[in-house]
């Protein structure tokens, strides 16, 4: 009984971070999407991998650097399991911040984390070493 109540509770969590996501994600403006995790917190809902795959993703709008590496740093220190999304939004936001060797970090990691890259990675990755032909050849060698 205690192993299924436990289930239920995850499941649960999984279902409310899933709606505070979107609530952040359609929040208008960084200020008010952090504001919006904020809350998320304090009403006991553990923020998932897609919840910080979601302010990657504001931060690649902001373009700032330090937002980026906070939310790199939160995800290790919460231990989440980091899937392709998250990696591909990763790489974006390295572009975006003009940050190519970061971007191409990004990458190798999520091959180390057992993650195969699809398109979707490919073209982010691309995009981003995009002034750097030589470099962006060599994943295509």
């Amino acid at each position: 009984r205690r192993t299924l109540f436990r289930v239920e509770r995850l499941n649960m969590n999984k279902a409310l971070a899933i709606t505070w996501n979107r609530i952040i994600h359609l929040a208008p403006s960084w200020h008010d999407k952090k504001a919006m995790f904020v809350m998320m917190r304090e009403c006991g809902v553990k923020p998932t991998i897609g919840t910080f795959t979601t302010l990657l993703k504001a931060a690649t709008d902001e373009r700032n650097a330090n937002i980026v590496e906070r939310l790199v740093e939160r995800v290790q220190e919460a231990g989440l399991r980091r899937d392709v999304q998250y990696y591909s939004t990763l790489i974006m936001a390295y572009g975006a911040c003009e940050l190519p060797g970061r971007a191409e970090q990004a990458f190798l990691d999520m091959i180390r984390d057992d993650l195969a890259p699809d398109a979707v990675i490919f073209t982010a990755l691309i995009t981003v070493l995009r002034r750097d032909p030589d470099t962006a050849a060599t994943y295509f060698e």
